[in-house]
């Protein structure tokens, strides 16, 4: 049995990002992949059972890098509008740093693998956000609602001004870019919608 080596896990994974951004996952077959990663295909299986099992653990890993990114210096005991706003700018800077791992998250998002990494995802980051989120349940900061509820309200704005920002206009701006102002006054108006 051949020896794992995790430097050619992860260079297998970002070739697997490339091509999913580039060709779509209809362009993604473990031959050519081994290919790019200058490696035989039989290599690829010491990672990977098959495709399915490749695209599961890219959509469990960016999903987690992402979440977990978005998540850094968040304690429990952050006000809620602070520990939004940590979010936020985290989040932002991810997106900016990152085009391709979140390029290749919404190739991955229709697939039935992403739905498959939801729980193992959940597990991961739970002991970090469920305790901020419990406190600012606890604190009055955040109205109980459901997970989706709370996500669509907290975090649909920034995504869709990172759209915004990436085509550097909006539908009545064609010169929009994200300060920090308005991330902080974004920031200010969900957490008010988000109280109880």
């Amino acid at each position: 049995m051949r020896i794992r080596d995790e430097l050619k896990e992860i260079a297998i994974r970002q070739k697997a990002i490339e091509i999913i951004v580039r060709e779509g996952l209809d362009g993604l077959n473990m031959k050519d992949l081994a290919l790019a990663c200058g490696i035989s295909a039989s290599t690829i299986y010491v990672y990977y059972k098959n495709k399915e099992d490749l695209i599961f653990q890219l959509c469990l890993s960016l999903r987690i890098d992402i979440l977990k990114s978005s998540i850094k210096g968040l304690t429990a005991d952050m006000p809620f509008k602070d520990g939004l706003l940590l979010q936020w700018k985290n989040r932002f800077r991810y997106f900016m740093d990152h085009p391709l791992n979140i390029q290749a998250s919404e190739q991955l998002r229709y697939t039935p693998q992403h739905q498959k990494a939801t729980e193992p995802l959940i597990e991961a980051v739970k002991p970090d956000l469920g305790p901020f989120i419990d406190n600012a349940v606890k604190n009055g900061e955040l109205a109980e609602m459901p997970f989706e509820l709370y996500w669509a309200i907290g975090f649909a704005p920034l995504h869709l001004l990172i759209e915004f920002h990436i085509a550097n206009s909006s539908y009545a701006n064609d010169q929009f870019s994200i300060s920090d102002e308005l991330i902080e006054e974004a920031v200010t108006r969900i957490a008010k919608a988000l109280a109880k």
